[in-house]
C-alpha cells in the first residue's frame, strides 16, 4: 500500500520569491512511487526529492503530491524544507518533519485444514496468522458470525452435517 504525501508550500507575503525550491531527502525505508505538483517541475535521485516550484506570488501557495510505498514496518520520518533566491525574513517555517508509522498487514500463514470427524465428534480447527497486534479474529459458519468464535482455534462439539459447510475465518 502506498503512502502519499500531501505539501502545501504557502507565500504570506509581502514579496513574490523567485526560485522557490522544494526539498525532501526521503528515508531509505521509502521507495518513491510518484509525484504531481501545482506548478513547476520536480525530480527523484539518489533518494532525494527536489520540486522546483518557480515563482509564488504574495497570498499564494504550490502544492506536491507525493507518494512512496514504504519497505518496512516502524516509524518513519520524512523532512521537507523550502528554500528560494530571496531573502527569507521568517526561515523558522522553512522546515517539516512528518512521522508516521507503518504497520505489517494481517497475513494468514496457515490454512486451517480439514477433517474427517464423525457425526457428534469434535473438530478444533486453528488459524496462524502474522501481522502487527492488535489482530482479531471471526469464525463464520456461511456468512453468519458464529457467536463467541473471536480467537485462532475453533473448536465445534456434536458436530453434525450441517457443520460440514463451515467457512472458515476473517482476521
Amino acid at each position: 500500500t502506498n503512502i502519499t504525501i500531501s505539501v502545501t508550500v504557502s507565500n504570506h507575503g509581502p514579496a513574490g520569491p523567485s526560485g522557490v525550491m522544494l526539498t525532501n531527502p526521503y528515508d531509505t525505508n521509502l521507495l518513491f512511487r510518484g509525484v504531481a505538483t501545482s506548478q513547476g517541475s520536480c525530480t527523484n535521485e539518489g533518494g532525494v526529492l527536489r520540486c522546483d516550484l518557480g515563482d509564488i506570488a504574495p497570498d499564494s501557495s504550490a502544492f506536491v503530491q507525493i507518494s512512496f510505498e514504504p519497505l518496512t514496518a516502524g516509524v518513519i520520518s520524512n523532512v521537507f524544507s523550502v528554500a528560494s533566491l530571496a531573502v527569507d525574513f521568517n526561515p523558522l517555517n522553512n522546515a517539516q518533519t512528518i512521522s508516521f508509522t507503518v504497520e505489517n498487514p494481517p497475513q494468514i500463514m496457515e490454512q486451517p485444514r480439514g477433517q474427517g470427524v464423525p457425526i457428534g465428534g469434535t473438530a478444533t480447527f486453528s488459524v496462524t496468522v502474522a501481522g502487527d497486534p492488535p489482530l482479531a479474529y471471526q469464525w463464520f459458519h456461511d456468512t453468519n458470525a458464529l457467536a463467541g468464535a473471536t480467537n485462532g482455534t475453533l473448536g465445534l462439539i456434536n458436530v453434525t452435517l450441517q457443520d460440514a459447510e463451515t467457512d472458515l475465518k476473517r482476521v
